[in-house]
């Protein structure tokens, strides 16, 4: 398959596969603005329940957040850390205090939490041409290594229904995951 977006990927092999990829609206002025390197994976009770994703890179922020905005998506799932071993695996698309904006899209970093096994952090996401804001909530799980599962049986339990209740209390739109790669493995 011929890599028709090498700047958005993460790895330059891969692309997501047309019949579920996330499309985002393009951007006013600007082709070839649709695509994020994310796909929807269906859940046992409804269509397009999750969307996987890779981890931003410094020059997609703005997209994935236009993608968690279009899609309404309030639980954001992330499996990686911002480093390992030196490298880096994920830039850190929140801010850690104040706000931080891409394109239309600001956010404010509400309230951080550590648990047991991840951090939650709530989020204060706002569309300033649509003059909207949603609470958003990212749950990042500790401990998810890069090949294979995680040894932590019960931190991943906690976390679930965690992410479960967030659903539960914000509707039913997609939840958002990613690690490193994400959504080139969906």
């Amino acid at each position: 398959m011929k890599n028709l977006y090498p700047n958005r990927n993460k790895t330059v092999c891969c692309n997501c596969n047309e019949f579920n990829r996330v499309i985002i609206p393009v951007k006013r002025g600007e082709e070839n603005t649709d695509y994020v390197n994310a796909s929807f994976i269906d859940g046992y009770r409804q269509k397009d329940s999750y969307i996987a994703s890779q981890g931003p890179l410094r020059h997609t922020m703005e997209d994935f957040w236009r993608m968690i905005w279009e899609w309404k998506s309030c639980s954001i799932v992330m499996l990686t850390e911002l480093e390992e071993r030196g490298q880096e695996k994920c830039v850190q698309y929140w801010p850690s205090e104040g706000t931080m904006s891409f394109g239309d899209i600001t956010m404010e970093l509400k309230k951080e939490e550590e648990c047991e096994s991840y951090t939650v952090r709530d989020l204060l996401v706002t569309n300033t041409r649509e003059n909207k804001a949603r609470q958003i909530r990212q749950f990042h799980f500790h401990g998810w290594p890069e090949v294979g599962i995680p040894t932590d049986g019960k931190g991943m339990i906690n976390i679930i229904a965690a992410v479960l209740k967030q659903q539960q209390q914000s509707g039913n739109h997609p939840i958002t995951v990613h690690c490193r790669q994400g959504g080139i493995m969906a």
